[in-house]
């Protein structure tokens, strides 16, 4: 059984749905990126681009400049977006 199968079984499962107050599908969208925040040691900057890293999304530039300023921070995001990186 395949991802939209078990999705097919599941939403027509009334045991299951009785248990749904929502059903919802998001669509993909294109990557937002944010520079790197002017405060960030370069030598971290230098260290994320040698692992492959080159790039910020927005979430992630905003939660490092807010938490380079002071700013408490708490991020809310879907599995395996990046929220490590702010931290």
């Amino acid at each position: 059984m395949n991802l939209a199968q078990l999705l097919d079984r599941l939403r027509t499962t009334p045991e299951f749905m009785e248990n749904v107050t929502l059903w919802h599908e998001a669509q993909p969208q294109a990557a937002k990126f944010g520079p790197w925040p002017a405060d960030l040691d370069p030598r971290l900057v230098e260290v994320m681009r040698k692992r492959g890293i080159t790039d910020l999304y927005s979430h992630q530039s905003q939660a490092v400049a807010k938490a380079l300023a002071g700013e408490n921070i708490v991020v809310v995001t879907p599995t395996a977006s990046g929220k490590t990186l702010c931290y």
